[in-house]
């Protein structure tokens, strides 16, 4: 007769870019056949904040200016934003990681 065996399973490190998955998984092994589990795991998140002023007077913000935000990770543009009426952009919940704000000419 088979036996069968249950374990918890807890995610106890994980990579420096993610978020430790902590959730505990309950599994049963059975003799001789192969049990397959999946722990995701949730990228870790950051905000952007970004005034465009002017070079010469940093108290003057520059509205509505147009920039490309490129992932270094997907290696493509990711999103347009455009800063406020006071030269502020903000941008949440960004994956952490590397990016390029590119200036678009208007």
């Amino acid at each position: 007769m088979p036996i069968d065996d249950t374990y918890t399973v807890r995610e106890e490190k994980t990579l420096i870019n993610y978020l430790l998955n902590d959730n505990p998984v309950t599994v049963t092994l059975k003799q001789n056949e192969i049990t397959s589990i999946e722990l995701g795991n949730k990228h870790k998140e950051g905000n952007l904040q970004i005034y465009k002023v002017d070079k010469d007077n940093n108290k003057i913000g520059l509205g509505n200016i147009e920039f490309d935000l490129y992932s270094e990770e997907f290696k493509k543009v990711i999103g347009t934003y455009r800063t406020s009426v006071d030269g502020e952009l903000f941008i949440s919940n960004l994956r952490v990681g590397n990016y390029k704000l590119i200036e678009k000419i208007t």
